[in-house]
């Protein structure tokens, strides 16, 4: 393995785990017994969309810091 960090493989993100995460937040927020739960993943499935929103038009990439 060469150790010099400017000739490794970038990393990808994968699309397709921020989107079984944001279908997973959708499904609390709709069918939670605790409103507070429901509250909780409605945020988190705001936050999942922009990461998907921000992947698709190339605003985000993996390792921006």
């Amino acid at each position: 393995m060469n150790d010099d960090a400017e000739q490794q493989p970038l990393a990808q993100a994968n699309p397709g785990y921020a989107a079984g995460r944001l279908a997973a937040a959708l499904r609390t927020a709709a069918t939670h017994g605790n409103p507070d739960t429901r509250r909780g993943a409605r945020e988190r499935g705001r936050r999942r969309r922009a990461v998907l929103d921000g992947m698709a038009n190339g605003r985000l990439t993996a390792g921006e810091g």
